[in-house]
């Protein structure tokens, strides 16, 4: 006698059961995919494509993360402290005035988390 488990998670966003593979390695449900890819997009609209390519690629990776309070983030291997409800980062860049991908990546991560 075999028995076989489904594999489940939960949806990031609504924590309802994940049982579709495709739900599963994204992460979220098709209804909540939809509803945090709306809202990147929003987030993104502004931005150079090339500017909004990098910052996804540093989510991608990992370089960047929560610091653990609201709107701070730090880009793994840099000094770089990212403050996105004051659109501030403190790059080079971003000392100059200009928004830089670390902002983007932020601000992307700051909208999955209120999606």
């Amino acid at each position: 006698m075999t028995t076989t488990t489904a594999q489940t998670a939960k949806c990031k966003r609504c924590h309802r059961a994940l049982r579709d593979p495709k739900s599963i390695a994204r992460g979220y449900g098709r209804t909540c995919a939809g509803k945090v890819a709306a809202k990147v997009n929003a987030t993104v609209a502004t931005f150079k494509p090339a500017q909004v390519d990098k910052a996804m690629a540093l989510i991608a990776s990992g370089g960047i993360t929560s610091s653990g309070v609201d709107s701070f983030y730090v880009v793994k291997g840099t000094a770089a402290i990212h403050r996105t409800d004051a659109a501030l980062c403190t790059c080079p860049a971003g000392q100059h005035g200009r928004t830089c991908y670390h902002l983007i990546a932020a601000r992307v991560l700051d909208a999955v988390r209120a999606a």
